[in-house]
């Protein structure tokens, strides 16, 4: 089962590479960055890091990077009077890479689960 594993997490991740293009580093918490807005909708940066175990540092250099593919942009909150207060959303074409990313991925998932339902049957 651990090579099934292996071998599952590495058809991810080089599908999850293909997906975002070699711009854009595939790592958990750019996923859960995105998968964090799609679900919740648009969120302060301190709400992402925090969803996601990060610094405030750590989660301003993955939204640098998704807002630098494209995938997330920054907007002002329009009730702060000092237009410092920042959300960020998923744009259209972030929406678009993540259901390719699920597709894709959907697959490999689906098989490891097959092969862990069977190793437990056997048990």
């Amino acid at each position: 089962m651990l090579l099934a594993m292996a071998r599952s997490g590495i058809e991810i991740t080089s599908a999850l590479s293909s997906t975002f293009g070699s711009d854009l580093p595939v790592r958990n918490s750019t996923i859960l960055v995105m998968l964090r807005l799609r679900a919740e909708g648009r969120q302060r940066p301190n709400e992402l890091a925090g969803a996601a175990g990060m610094t405030s540092g750590g989660m301003s250099k993955v939204i640098d990077h998704l807002e630098d593919a494209g995938l997330v942009v920054r907007v002002e909150d329009p009730s702060d009077p000092d237009g410092r207060s920042i959300y960020v959303e998923l744009t259209p074409s972030g929406e678009r890479t993540l259901d390719d990313a699920l597709d894709v991925v959907a697959e490999p998932i689906g098989a490891l689960m097959d092969e862990v339902v069977a190793e437990v049957r056997r048990s």
